[in-house]
């Protein structure tokens, strides 16, 4: 036959798409306070007669919809942490932001002095995180055992 037999080595680097970080869902266990709710309410009402009217439906949903998250950013704020950690209270929060400035201080600590000092510190912020950890999973446990007795 007239046919020549091509031998080739083809490599390939596959590129992975990047996804974009979702957005953290907003902090609604604010709302069970009377004061954030009326804040927010005010809020969004506000926002609401500054609004233009307009007859086109998008325009209107895309109005709306800038309006609530802009509200909702200012009055309530995201959720911290991940869908895991939701049990963990914002006073818990404050205690872990502390031990991570603590435990930053001993790092960046010249002195053996300075970083028995700080060690001390950090043990103490580390125990009293894990003690409202304890307390705060708790609590959302038997919130949760009685939610799902009604």
């Amino acid at each position: 036959s007239d046919h020549y037999l091509v031998k080739a080595t083809v490599k390939l680097k596959l590129k992975r798409i990047k996804k974009q970080p979702s957005l953290k869902p907003f902090d609604t266990d604010k709302l069970t306070n009377v004061e954030t709710c009326q804040k927010y309410m005010i809020e969004v009402q506000n926002r609401f007669q500054l609004l233009e009217e307009t007859e086109e439906v998008e325009t209107q949903w895309e109005n709306f919809k800038e309006t609530t998250i802009q509200a909702a950013e200012t009055v309530i704020g995201r959720r911290r942490g991940t869908k895991k950690e939701s049990w963990i209270r914002p006073g818990t929060w404050k205690l872990i932001d502390c031990r991570k400035e603590i435990k930053q201080k001993r790092e960046s600590a010249m002195t053996e002095s300075q970083l028995k000092k700080t060690s001390d510190e950090y043990r103490k912020a580390d125990r009293e995180v894990k003690k409202h950890c304890k307390k705060d999973k708790k609590i959302w446990i038997e919130n949760k055992c009685t939610e799902a007795q009604r």
